[in-house]
């Protein structure tokens, strides 16, 4: 059972609310998501993207931009190399098209999964080094690549590295390192996503070589941002704000057709259809089979290959979807009765699930929906080159993930391969538990790991798997709250208080997402008038009406369950966010039910 929470985070409402021409209730959300003046609260909610950082305040800039223009104009290679996922392909893209814009002489390379595993590694270094590469130019990865980047230097290679994660206590040994949160970095915003700080980069690159950047970049920024679930708070709030606007009319072919081939109305494109539909399909090719397809699409200057490559992208998430689907579903059946290779883990705090046919590459999706689904950390290991097949939905297919070079996979961040009775794994946490410290303590156990507090990756000894199961869950230290999902709830507030014009104000927030959630609200004490559902062959949604309110309630469920639990005449709380409804000419206000609970 959930568990509902009202947010108490103090200010002087009222009087944010005359000066900055808001409502009290307006200014008491932007409170709750941690903005404390009103310089910052105005700038959340009409800042523009004059008020973007200069990207000079991130440490090397300068020294990184004049060592790249210097080669550009020198005449020698540059191979920029990115990462796999969203974040890394859209950071990859903006640099390419920009230095191709700038004329130099360039290559690109992104990781194969499998057998590169995260980021820079020697093999990608010697590649790099037979196509007679003079300077590596990274993005989304880097600060960690320690040993590959020795090597480069070894080969008389300059490395620029620009990226984003948390660096370890030693830097690698780069010409210059671009990275908000390196040590003596004093940029005002940390959390900004691998292409956001790519995006910067040439900025000043532009700047000092005297080009117009390239005029579709500002929408992979923000792509890469809602996909890397940055917060969508600071400058993150500007760029995803206005990129998507950019995103609606974009003259990229490729981006383009991928909007075309997944059908999303172009007009209402918002954060959901980049981080649930459009995101997926560019991630599915790192996943399954090379994220250099995706890099192709969005370089791509023919209207007929773009459409052929979105369409590929849609049917790997497709056949993606499927597999996880069918590898959670059984890691869910597994917790609650347990199999050969596992025990019933029912009353684990911490669930470590071995599935050794799973896919590695689906491993942290698994993890991330078995943890939604019973609200525990949760951690699947599997063996490496595991294929993973599933029954395609409604076709009795059988599909399968195996794809060129999987039966060898190299281990996680390293061109070496796993041990030879090795699992790797991925796992995916609660607020009230740090992944990575919990691992750190038992590092004994592991051949490698790494990862931060809400999500990690790892590999140990197939032999170990029971011994880590036991001490993550005699040392978790979670109590029955930490364990309860929260509802945080922004305002208790009568459904009679909302109005259209509240609701439209409401929109200054957009868009929302990590860190700045949809607002919430709620009351109990509604009495039901009527529950009538939606729909003729599926009955997935209904309508809720309450006696003596206008707005009626709208709810997402297995609405033949909900009828049969909620009858006219019960009373009820509800946690609900506004929205107005159009139909037929007539405006009317509708409540989105989030929750829902009889009042006892």
């Amino acid at each position: 059972m959930k568990r509902w929470v009202v947010m108490t985070k103090r200010a002087d409402f009222d009087a944010i609310a005359r000066n900055l021409s808001i409502s009290p209730m307006l200014a008491r959300i932007a409170r709750n998501r941690d903005m404390e003046t009103e310089d910052q609260i105005r700038k959340f909610l009409t800042g523009d993207l004059t008020q973007l950082y200069d990207p000079m305040l991130l440490k090397d800039m300068d020294v990184a931009v004049s060592l790249v223009k210097a080669m550009i104009e020198g005449g020698g290679r540059i191979c920029v190399v990115g990462d796999y996922d969203v974040d890394g392909v859209c950071a990859t893209y903006i640099l390419v098209k920009t230095l191709q814009a700038a004329g130099a002489n360039i290559c690109w390379m992104l990781p194969d999964r499998v057998k590169d595993g995260y980021g820079l590694n020697r093999r990608l270094i010697d590649r790099a080094n037979e196509d007679k590469v003079a300077m590596i130019l990274t993005c989304d990865n880097g600060i960690a690549a320690l040993d590959a980047i020795d090597h480069a230097k070894e080969l008389g290679m300059c490395v620029i590295v620009t990226d984003h994660h948390e660096p370890q206590e030693q830097l690698p040994a780069a010409d210059a390192i671009v990275n908000p949160k390196q040590p003596g970095c004093t940029y005002p915003y940390r959390e900004i996503c691998g292409a956001v700080v790519a995006y910067k980069f040439v900025q000043i690159l532009c700047r000092k070589m005297q080009l117009e950047m390239p005029g579709d970049l500002l929408e992979f920024a923000a792509f890469a941002t809602v996909c890397d679930v940055m917060p969508l708070l600071d400058e993150n709030h500007i760029i995803v704000k206005y990129g998507i606007e950019k995103m609606k009319t974009t003259t990229n072919i490729g981006l383009n057709a991928l909007i075309d081939v997944t059908e999303q109305d172009r007009s209402k494109l918002g954060y959901h259809a980049l981080g649930f539909v459009l995101g997926p399909c560019v991630n599915a090719t790192g996943r399954l089979d090379l994220a250099e397809q995706a890099l192709q699409l969005f370089l791509s200057g023919n209207r007929e290959d773009a459409v052929r490559l979105a369409q590929n992208l849609k049917e790997l998430n497709v056949t993606r979807k499927a597999i996880t689907d069918s590898a959670t579903k059984e890691a869910i059946r597994i917790v609650t009765e347990g199999d050969d290779n596992n025990p019933v883990m029912t009353e684990d705090p911490v669930l470590v699930i071995f599935l050794p046919d799973c896919h590695e590459s689906i491993a942290g999706i698994v993890a991330g929906k078995v943890r939604e689904h019973f609200y525990k950390p949760a951690i699947v290991l599997t063996r490496p080159g595991a294929e993973g097949t599933a029954e395609t939905e409604g076709t009795g297919e059988t599909v399968s993930l195996a794809a060129e070079g999987t039966t060898e996979p190299a281990d996680a961040d390293t061109d070496e391969k796993p041990a030879e009775g090795s699992v790797k794994g991925s796992g995916r946490s609660i607020e009230a538990y740090n992944m990575f410290e919990a691992l750190q303590k038992e590092s004994d156990l592991l051949l490698k790991f790494g990862g931060h507090k809400m999500a990690a990756g790892m590999s140990l000894k197939e032999e170990d798997i029971e011994d880590l199961r036991k001490r993550l869950n005699e040392h978790a230290g979670l109590s029955e709250d930490d364990l309860t999902e929260k509802v945080k709830i922004d305002i208790p507030m009568p459904v009679s208080y909302v109005t259209e014009a509240f609701t439209k104000e409401l929109d200054l927030l957009r868009p929302f997402g990590n860190g700045n959630p949809t607002p919430l609200f709620a009351q109990k004490g509604l009495k039901i008038k009527e529950v009538r559902v939606q729909g003729k062959d599926v009955h997935n949604s209904v309508r809720v009406y309450f006696v003596g309110e206008q707005a009626y309630g709208f709810r997402y469920c297995d609405a033949d369950a909900f009828a049969q639990e909620y009858h006219a005449g019960d009373t009820v709380s509800i946690v609900y966010t506004p929205k107005i409804n159009e139909f037929n000419g007539k405006r009317s206000i509708q409540l989105d039910i989030k929750e829902i609970k009889p009042d006892t």
